[in-house]
């Protein structure tokens, strides 16, 4: 029985989910996604690998010689600001907090197969289910199913949504009977937001100026470092600023990003900030009891114990450094030691 159209929409609206693609991998599409492929691992490869990225095979959907027959993607869009203030020391982007959006594009996206395989005549196999931490590159999947095109932020950008929102995608291993005016046919020539050209903005407000060309230096995104499993130097301690988790000024800036409702189950109540002393105070049980379900807690505390030390060295005063000095235990942490005593350098400099 094939899905027609309606059918589509009926399944995506029950969800909730407005904005989705179909993509089937067909013989003449295949070898030109393996091509576009390739140009991608040489930009990763010309910049470097870093954290994120060190399996770069992995990454490679179309060239690894999986068996794809259908791809379908859905777009769910958050809310980019949330209710705490811009400049507010501990601040989390709001896309992170209250709820953990990879468990809830799981279950929308296991709720798409289910519904979609009441329909086909044959029984499928279950797809791969894919949200954020898959190996492939979301973006680039979201752009061969038509949830956008690429910005000079290296976001992908939709029409409507802008760049704030989650892709998530299942892949099936053969091609499904779905109506061909469902089907996304992937503009090879034209993969660049047409909107883009002429706009410098992401490019001017970045503070670390990665925005703007084809090949971005993620080593240097502030999101990344707040992120990132490692002793920070000076100056990337200085970008860092007042983040405690993400960045996207170059998302802020955008001209394509205007206000949007997030999808129900997205939606956030409360302040996306933390305390900083309480987080310096928590343990590893307590910060899981309490922020646990999260979308920002799958890093490890003292990640963001580190990050909470650079803030309060950036931004801190007099009662701060009294403060530091007595937590002699974070200068007994030997991945904390070196950002301890930078932040309170910083804090006596600032004093003098």
């Amino acid at each position: 029985m094939m899905i027609d159209k309606i059918e589509i929409k009926k399944i995506m609206n029950a969800l909730m989910v407005e904005h989705w693609g179909i993509l089937t991998i067909d013989a003449d599409q295949l070898p030109k996604l393996i091509e576009r492929e390739q140009h991608i691992r040489e930009i990763l490869l010309e910049r470097g690998t870093k954290e994120f990225e060190q399996d770069l095979d992995k990454r490679f959907l179309f060239s690894s010689g999986k068996k794809i027959g259908t791809i379908i993607a859905i777009g769910i869009p958050y809310d980019p600001i949330g209710s705490a203030l811009p400049n507010v020391s501990g601040r989390v982007d709001n896309f992170a907090w209250e709820h953990d959006y990879h468990e809830i594009l799981r279950n929308l996206l296991n709720a798409i197969n289910i519904e979609t395989t009441k329909f086909l005549s044959n029984p499928v196999i279950a797809p791969e289910v894919c949200v954020d931490t898959a190996d492939y590159i979301d973006r680039e999947i979201g752009l061969y199913t038509g949830l956008g095109k690429i910005g000079k932020n290296h976001f992908l950008i939709h029409p409507e949504m802008g760049t704030h929102f989650f892709i998530g995608y299942l892949i099936y291993d053969r091609i499904l009977e779905i109506d061909p005016a469902e089907i996304n046919r992937f503009d090879f020539e034209n993969t660049l937001l047409a909107e883009c050209e002429d706009c410098n903005r992401c490019s001017s407000a970045c503070p670390t100026k990665i925005c703007g060309g084809p090949i971005m230096d993620s080593n240097k995104c502030i999101a990344m470092l707040t992120q990132t499993k490692r002793v920070l130097n000076d100056q990337e301690r200085e970008w860092i600023g007042n983040s405690l988790y993400g960045c996207n000024i170059c998302q802020k800036v955008c001209p394509m990003n205007k206000s949007l409702s997030a999808h129900p189950n997205l939606a956030t109540k409360t302040d996306n900030q933390i305390d900083l002393y309480e987080l310096l105070d928590m343990n590893n049980k307590t910060f899981k009891k309490k922020y646990g379900k999260m979308g920002f807690s799958w890093r490890s505390l003292w990640v963001y114990k580190r990050n909470a030390l650079i803030i309060l060295g950036n931004h801190g005063n007099r009662s701060d450094l009294e403060v530091l000095n007595k937590k002699t235990e974070l200068m007994m942490n030997p991945k904390l030691k070196a950002t301890f005593l930078w932040a309170v350098g910083r804090l006596e400099s600032r004093e003098t």
